[in-house]
């Protein structure tokens, strides 16, 4: 369905299409329309509280002005899918939602500019922070965004000296990806190139080698990169922003041409599944402009 929401000012643009963006996505949408709607009333997290209101009420909620300081954008996301998705209304205007936003929002609680994929990060990692079980060190993601998004980015780094190696695991949701070198503004990069450059081994030498254990000391090493989880939906962003000694800071406007369907098999590790791992994409979110 084509869901319409009433957000006009720049920053609130960008809110629009993220949003959008994971109202698609369906295992987003099950778990914060279905299931707790399903499941209220119930306590995620710390201070969450999502009670049991008929689509109506969520909305006149969701358009007030003045909405209540402690509402948590998790409840905000559940009442704004609810309406959404509910097919009584060609519009709403989610006031609630954004003043979650601001209240939240770090850069967002200025009212600055910010970009789409600087939003999504945002409501990601709030999420995961108010869906944290009580206790559970902020380093860990929680269960349902790991499920829906989570890829773990395992670090290892072999000495050339003793051969050590040493292992470092990120979780993120997602992945950010950087676009190979190139000086050609009109040139089409290929999604499997921004993947191929992520994990191929890299040698760390001269001003850049490794500080090994081991030998106490800066060695020369190789670094290789894998990526383990499949998660239900896989986030892909760029690092558009870039560096020349010539332009300076710049934005790498070239495109990247990505396919319908992705086959992660090779790309994605996951030990517990045998079968195939595929990908079709569902949305795309592109920013124009300066931000």
């Amino acid at each position: 369905p084509i869901l319409r929401l009433i957000l006009c000012a720049p920053i609130q643009l960008k809110m629009n299409s993220v949003i959008q963006m994971l109202s698609h996505c369906s295992g987003f949408r099950s778990y914060f329309r279905d299931f707790l709607r399903a499941s209220a009333p119930l306590r995620l997290g710390e201070y969450v509280k999502i009670s049991r209101q008929p689509s109506e009420q969520l909305k006149d909620a969701l358009q007030l002005k003045n909405p209540p300081d402690k509402l948590a954008l998790c409840e905000a996301m559940h009442a704004l899918l609810r309406v959404l998705w509910s097919g009584k209304w060609p519009s709403v205007a989610p006031h609630a939602f954004v003043q979650a936003v601001w209240k939240h929002g770090g850069l967002f609680a200025a009212r600055l500019q910010q970009d789409a994929q600087e939003f999504l990060n945002f409501v990601l990692e709030r999420l995961d922070d108010e869906l944290r079980p009580p206790g559970r060190p902020l380093y860990e993601t929680s269960a349902i965004l790991k499920d829906l998004f989570g890829v773990e980015v395992q670090n290892e780094v072999r000495c050339d000296e003793c051969n050590t190696v040493t292992k470092r695991t990120e979780p993120l949701l997602g992945l950010v990806l950087s676009l190979p070198e190139g000086n050609d503004p009109n040139e089409t990069i290929s999604l499997q190139a921004c993947l191929d450059m992520l994990l191929t081994a890299e040698r760390l030498v001269d001003d850049n080698r490794f500080f090994c254990d081991t030998c106490n000391e800066k060695r020369d090493a190789t670094k290789n990169i894998a990526l383990f989880h499949r998660p239900q939906a896989l986030l892909i962003s760029f690092r558009r922003t870039s560096w020349s000694p010539k332009l300076g800071l710049y934005k790498d406007k070239r495109k990247v041409a990505f396919p319908l369907q992705l086959d992660a098999t090779e790309i994605l590790v996951d030990d517990t599944m045998e079968e195939e791992c595929h990908y079709r994409l569902s949305s795309v979110v592109a920013h124009y402009g300066v931000s």
